[in-house]
């Protein structure tokens, strides 16, 4: 079953474990649930380690499992019964930084499901100037999927996913960082869910077909963000992303977050998101009459939504000359409740969920 956007969504925040200082090895954890009132359940355990084998030099490894259980409107719609699922994904990345602050990194990616392959392979490069205070970076990827149907050996499709991201930070004084961002995205193959169909003709005389979308997306995104020291142990965090793509989707995403140091090791965060979207140019729950693209994915339609967090993350530091080599001990538990509403769905007008996440880190 393909995934939904709230899905991947917190697929990528759980890979966001805590950073750790460039010069240190570590070990991490992380454990996260998404439950939402339209019946879909996700547990997602992250294994991750970290280790610097020589001065300037970085590598780094992942494994995720995503355990999917739902019986969401859409699979009612689509008189699919409950299902689960589950998502390995292993993740090797390595990169180096010269004595001249010039760095370079490359990374392979593979993730399998029941009726779903990818492999990813992905680069970037980095360099510091003025005395650190300017850093520009660029990264690109490339991923190869393989898209099947459960139950249905003989159907294979392809895609494949082109991305390059260009990124500028600025210190622009004493506690004051921006960054500027643009990601271009294209892909190219098969792009439709193979369970979704759509409802053609009137009500009294209708039938179903699968959705067609596009071979071809192009998605543009660009995004500020300033980090400002507000004062005492107080810091803010504050973002914009304005994205476009071929589809004719639009959209606008505002995150606002504030960091406390309410005693030394321990930072209280708390964060608003908000999200507008605009329908793709084919969008309807329902079509008059056969259309060369068609498709009801609520994702695709008009939506807002709004993210709102609370997390506390602790981290202990060891005094010089520690024992067994630990030189911090981390630990961190985050809550996030999401709403999304649809403007032209009629069959689910909206949705809440609950996102818990609790993660550990060793530093050596």
């Amino acid at each position: 079953m393909a995934a939904t956007e709230v899905r991947w969504a917190l697929i990528a925040a759980l890979a966001l474990l805590p950073a750790v200082a460039a010069a240190e090895n570590s070990g991490a954890t992380r454990l996260g649930v998404y439950q939402d009132d339209d019946h879909t359940l996700v547990v997602t355990p992250v294994v991750a380690v970290s280790a610097a084998p020589s001065e300037g030099a970085r590598v780094d490894a992942r494994y995720l499992a995503d355990m999917v259980t739902s019986s969401s409107v859409d699979l009612v719609s689509a008189a699919t019964e409950e299902f689960s699922e589950r998502r390995d994904d292993l993740s090797l990345s390595a990169g180096y930084t010269t004595q001249k602050k010039f760095s370079f990194g490359a990374g392979y990616d593979w993730s399998h499901e029941r009726d779903y392959v990818s492999h990813t392979v992905s680069g970037n490069v980095g360099q510091e100037l003025f005395d650190r205070n300017l850093q520009l970076s660029l990264g690109w990827a490339t991923s190869f999927n393989t898209v099947g149907r459960s139950g249905d050996p003989t159907f294979s499709e392809q895609m494949t996913n082109h991305s390059l991201t260009v990124s500028g930070a600025q210190v622009l004084g004493k506690g004051s960082i921006l960054r500027l961002t643009y990601q271009g995205q294209r892909a190219e193959g098969f792009q439709a869910s193979v369970y979704r169909y759509v409802e053609v003709g009137g009500f009294a005389a209708s039938y179903r077909q699968p959705e067609v979308v596009p071979d071809v997306r192009w998605r543009h995104a660009a995004a500020v963000a300033l980090n400002q020291h507000l004062g005492g142990p107080l810091f803010g965090q504050a973002d914009y992303r304005l994205y476009r793509d071929t589809w004719g989707v639009l959209g606008n995403t505002f995150n606002v977050r504030l960091i406390l140091n309410l005693l030394p090791g321990l930072d209280l965060h708390l964060r608003e998101r908000v999200h507008l979207q605009g329908a793709a140019d084919f969008y309807a729950e329902r079509y008059d009459a056969p259309q060369t693209y068609m498709t009801s994915d609520k994702e695709l339609g008009g939506l807002w939504s709004s993210t709102t967090g609370l997390k506390l993350d602790y981290l202990w530091r060891a005094a010089a000359g520690g024992g067994w080599g630990v030189s911090g001990v981390g630990v961190d538990v985050k809550a996030d409740y999401l709403t999304i509403r649809y403007d032209a769905f009629a069959r689910l007008d909206g949705l809440s969920a609950w996102i818990g996440e609790v993660g550990t880190r060793v530093l050596f």
